[in-house]
């Protein structure tokens, strides 16, 4: 093998899959130990190089399974055999087999098992020790190797690690916050049972740093256990009965409590939903979540669209309001999803701003607003939004 020759002809991003060159004649070899693509007439040797351009390392028995999945593309076994083989492979075959499968098919569950979940174990320990008190940081570093897994939770596991490391508070609120967002995606018999058991512990302790995750935190544990989810949402009706007296404003208020957040929706004759969204914070804790968060902003889902309602505090409590158009038929008014703060509004765009800026928002929702936009870069959507509500707030 030459070191010095070109990796994909000089595109690394090139896929052999995708290459006309090897739409026929290749197949997988074991040359020096590592995996080959060999040209049945030619001879001609090419080795499968891992991101470092490292030699991808095979054995025998794992080149007999990788070839017994390549026969029945991309339809892939779910013997238990197949997986521990696997399992014992380098982490790179491991990675882009998985990744090539979920671009090509729908591999089982269980086959995401080969992926090295071990090391997902290790960071969720690990970060629970720091949590609950003086601790060794975080080392584990989890990388692309789950990308394959789906819902992007282990990015934030990293970024969580990562706060914890630099001891930057806002770095691990954040991290935990994406947390609790991406694991509602995660196809949880993608992981293995161990794995799911030190999450669901990680997620029960959150709550005891940010309060504010404490719902969805333990909506996930319970999930990664099989144990349920708990309520489901509220089913508002968009009109109202008839009433009497049809004389002035008529109204029907909804509830939902998920803890520490209660939303309170509002539906009237004039055709406007009025949310309310409150929450109380155990004393001591307020400081750290204004702090992390900077402007707490609940996301409240309105049938299939999400508000973003800026919240105020005053002592422990934190509490806002938005106004926005009467849905035209019945829907559901729930929290699928973590409050954000500063940090996330800033990577959001004008789409998904617009809907929660409407013309009748209140001078105390738009000095919220305001204290957000004061610590984003100038350029950021949200400035040039607000100009457009100046002259136009209750």
């Amino acid at each position: 093998m030459d070191p010095y020759a070109d990796v994909n002809d000089g595109d690394e991003r090139a896929d052999a899959r995708r290459l006309p060159r090897f739409a026929r004649g290749w197949r997988h070899e074991r040359v020096d130990g590592a995996l080959a693509l060999v040209h049945e007439q030619t001879g001609e040797r090419l080795v499968e190089v891992d991101e470092t351009c490292a030699p991808i390392r095979v054995t025998e028995e794992g080149l007999r399974v990788l070839r017994r999945i390549e026969d029945t593309w991309p339809q892939a076994p779910r013997d238990a055999e197949t997986v521990a083989v696997l399992a014992g492979e380098d982490r790179p075959l491991r990675y882009l087999l998985l990744a090539r499968l979920v671009a090509d098919g729908a591999p089982p569950p269980q086959l995401f098992h080969v992926l090295p979940w071990e090391l997902v174990t290790r960071l969720a320990e690990q970060i629970q020790a720091t949590l609950r008190g003086p601790s060794a940081v975080p080392d584990v570093r989890l990388r692309h190797w789950f990308a394959p897994a789906g819902s992007r939770f282990t990015a934030a596991l990293d970024q969580l690690a990562a706060g914890l490391r630099a001891g930057d508070a806002t770095v691990s609120r954040v991290g935990a916050t994406s947390l609790c967002a991406r694991l509602p995606e995660l196809e949880v018999a993608r992981v293995p049972v161990a794995t799911r058991e030190a999450l669901s512990r990680l997620l029960r302790d959150l709550p005891r740093r940010d309060p504010l995750l404490s719902h969805l935190a333990s909506r996930g544990a319970s999930r990664l256990l099989d144990a349920g989810v708990g309520e489901g949402p509220v089913r508002v009706q968009a009109t109202l009965a008839p009433a009497a007296d049809t004389h002035g404003l008529r109204r029907m208020s909804y509830r939902l409590r998920r803890d520490p957040f209660a939303v309170e929706a509002v539906v009237t004759s004039s055709e406007v939903l009025e949310l309310s969204v409150t929450a109380r914070l155990d004393p001591g804790l307020a400081d750290y979540v204004a702090a992390t968060y900077g402007v707490v902003v609940a996301r409240v889902d309105v049938g299939p669209r999400t508000y973003l309602i800026p919240m105020g505090r005053r002592a422990d409590d934190l509490s806002g309001a938005l106004p926005v158009r009467l849905p035209p038929r019945e829907f559901d008014v729930d929290l699928t999803l973590p409050a954000i703060g500063g940090f996330e509004v800033a990577m959001l765009g004008e789409e998904d701003l617009l809907p929660s800026l409407p013309a009748g928002l209140s001078r105390p929702a738009l000095r919220l607003w305001r204290e957000l936009a004061a610590g984003l870069p100038a350029d950021h959507a949200l400035h040039s939004l607000l100009g457009r509500l100046s002259g136009n707030v209750l």
